[in-house]
C-alpha cells in the first residue's frame, strides 16, 4: 500500500488522484459513456464482495482472495444499480454524464433522515462534505431487499456530476451544526452498521473512560465489521470529542489490523 494510500485512509478523505489508480473506477470509460456507469470508490482490502454477487451482468468482479479489490467492465454495466445499497462501506455511485441538456446525474445510498423525496431542491456536495451546487432529486428508490437503505438519484450541472457524491441533509438553518444526523437522534440508533451497535453504547463506553478509538473498539466491537471503521469512525471520533473533551486533531484513527478468513480443514496438513 503506497504512503499516498494510507494517508488517504487514516484521512478518511479519498482524492481522484487516489481513486483512478483502482479497478473500480472507470474514469476514462465515463467520459466517453452514453450511458450511467458504476463508480466504486473502494480502497479496503478486507473480506467483502455483496457487489460481486449481487450484480446480474457479472459487470463486477472480486474473485479470489475475496480481499481483492473489486474491478468494474463498463462494457458489462448496465447502469441498474443493484450493487448501490448492498456495499456495506457505501462506496458505490453510478454516474450519468447524459442525463439531459447540460445535466449529469448521481445516484448514491442515502441512511439519513429526513430523507429527500423526487422534486426537492437539495444542496450537492462532494466526498468532503462541502456544498459544490444545487441540485434536483429525481427518484428515490425504498426497495424491501434494500433494508432500509434508500438510493437517491440527483441531477446536477453535468461539468459537477464527477465530484457530486451526495446532497446535504436538510434541517433548519438555526440547528446546523457540524454534526451528523445519528449524532442527534435517539439512543438506539446503530453507529456501527457492520457490527449494528449503538449511539447508547458508545456513548456508555466514552463515559467508563474509553477516549479513543482503539479503546472503543475493544469495548464496543464497533469498526471491526467488514467496512473497517469507514463508514462509523468519524462520527465516533466526534463523540468522542463532544463526550471527553478531546481535541479531534488528537484521536488517532482506527489501528488496522490484517482480516482473517476461514478455510477448509483440508487446507491445513496434519498429521497422525
Amino acid at each position: 500500500m503506497s504512503i499516498e494510500l494510507k494517508q488517504a485512509l487514516a484521512s478518511g478523505v479519498l482524492t481522484e488522484d487516489i481513486l483512478v489508480q483502482t479497478p473500480g473506477y472507470p474514469l476514462e470509460a465515463l467520459k466517453t459513456a452514453k450511458k450511467p456507469l458504476v463508480m466504486i470508490e473502494c480502497v479496503q482490502t478486507i473480506p467483502c464482495n455483496p457487489c460481486e454477487t449481487v450484480c446480474p451482468f457479472g459487470a463486477i468482479t472480486v474473485g479470489e482472495p475475496i480481499t481483492n479489490l473489486p474491478v468494474v467492465d463498463p462494457e458489462k454495466c448496465s447502469g441498474c444499480g443493484a450493487c448501490i445499497a448492498i456495499c456495506p462501506g457505501l462506496a458505490i455511485f453510478m454516474v450519468d454524464l447524459h442525463a439531459g441538456e447540460g445535466l449529469g446525474s448521481v445516484t448514491f445510498a442515502y441512511e439519513y433522515l429526513p430523507v429527500p423525496q423526487k422534486g426537492d431542491e437539495a444542496e450537492a456536495v462532494d466526498r468532503e462534505g462541502n456544498v459544490v451546487c444545487r441540485a434536483k432529486v429525481e427518484k428515490v428508490v425504498a426497495a424491501r431487499s434494500y433494508d432500509m437503505t434508500k438510493v437517491v438519484t440527483i441531477t446536477v450541472p453535468v461539468e459537477h456530476a464527477g465530484v457530486v457524491r451526495g446532497v446535504a441533509r436538510s434541517r433548519p438553518e438555526a440547528a446546523v451544526t457540524h454534526d451528523c444526523a445519528c449524532e442527534n437522534s435517539g439512543s438506539e440508533v446503530i453507529i456501527c452498521r457492520c457490527e449494528e451497535i449503538t449511539k447508547a453504547q458508545i456513548e456508555r463506553a466514552i463515559e467508563m473512560g474509553c477516549h479513543d478509538l482503539d479503546a472503543i473498539k475493544r469495548a464496543t466491537r464497533a469498526g471491526m465489521g467488514m467496512c473497517q471503521s469507514k463508514s462509523c469512525s468519524p462520527v465516533i471520533s466526534r463523540m468522542i470529542a463532544k463526550g471527553a473533551g478531546v481535541p479531534m486533531r488528537e484521536i488517532e484513527p482506527f489501528t488496522k489490523r490484517s482480516p482473517l478468513r476461514p478455510v477448509r480443514g483440508e487446507a491445513l496438513d496434519y498429521e497422525d
